[in-house]
């Protein structure tokens, strides 16, 4: 007799309930096609289901921090912006304002037929949520700001060196020792960015070994666009007062962790906007979407269903 025989049977008698036991994968809902911005053909997607949001920014980039769960309560809208945030443009784009961009979202808005529209926008791109809101209020159901400072006013150094660990500091200081900065200057142009990211990771992600060069490597750059967002268009930018004038309902997530944006920047500035709900995540930093998704989906859907549209 095969005194292996009973082990088998009690084996595949085993892998039904064990595979009913797996979680299902949720189903995520997706659309693609081209729409036109400016003249030039842009490619989209619309992925997940529910309250339509526009992403700022590079669509190859967020996708993958929001959970499938969470697509089933947000259609996020992400497009190839060819003519802002792609490091192959042909504009101009030392010529391209604040205001062009806020008028740029409402062109896909236009193009896809909603008549109105949620924005998000993470760390400093949060910032056209609130312009979008200021400039189309009749246009905008929500704003969604994750990581995004209340202005770009501050120096973070100081919230660093009291609140981040000698462990966290060491971690950053042995990274640019392993990979110096000189070293990243010699590399192509979009190499530079993620190679710095992964060094600061200690700044970025509450796990400060963690290593995020995943979520961008070979992806295209968007270091020009970048470069001329970070020095022309936000040096003393400081929106807080005209908060008051902001009707739509505002969502802004914290990460207690984040050491880029500290969470105490928004201690005062948090009560001059009238309709926002705050939440500072406490085992995350500049993702809490990614760091804490449970948590996320479940603060951010509740306020979905406070705020219908």
């Amino acid at each position: 007799m095969n005194r292996l025989a009973p082990f088998l049977a009690a084996v595949w008698l085993a892998i039904p309930p064990l595979l009913s036991a797996q979680p299902t994968r949720t189903e995520v809902q997706r659309t693609s096609g081209i729409i036109e911005l400016g003249g030039v053909p842009c490619p989209y997607l619309l992925e997940g289901e529910g309250v339509p949001c526009i992403v700022v920014g590079p669509s190859f980039f967020y996708s993958q921090f929001f959970s499938d769960d969470l697509k089933q309560h947000i259609q996020f809208v992400l497009v190839d912006f060819k003519n802002t945030w792609r490091a192959d443009t042909t504009v101009d784009v030392s010529q391209v304002t604040m205001a062009d961009l806020v008028d740029e979202l409402d062109e896909v808005r236009r193009a896809l037929g909603f008549e109105r529209i949620c924005v998000i926008g993470a760390s400093v791109l949060g910032y056209w949520s609130l312009e979008y809101a200021k400039a189309y209020p009749d246009r905008i159901s929500h704003a969604i700001m994750i990581g995004t400072p209340p202005h770009q006013l501050y120096d973070n150094d100081d919230f660093w060196q009291v609140n981040a660990s000698e462990e966290r500091k060491a971690m950053l200081q042995r990274n640019w020792e392993r990979m110096p900065e000189e070293e990243i200057d010699e590399l192509a142009p979009q190499d530079r960015f993620p190679m710095s990211w992964k060094n600061m990771a200690p700044i970025y992600w509450y796990d400060p070994g963690y290593d995020p060069y995943w979520h961008i490597a070979g992806r295209p750059s968007f270091d020009i666009f970048g470069k001329h967002v970070f020095e022309v268009l936000l040096p003393g930018y400081d929106p807080r007062e005209t908060f008051s004038g902001i009707t739509a309902p505002v969502f802004l997530a914290l990460g207690r962790y984040d050491y880029s944006v500290p969470h105490t920047l928004w201690e005062e500035a948090k009560d001059l906007l009238p309709n926002l709900s705050y939440h500072v995540f406490d085992k995350s930093a500049h993702f809490p979407m990614f760091e804490e998704p449970e948590l996320f989906d479940k603060e951010l859907v509740e306020w979905l269903e406070r705020h219908p549209r």
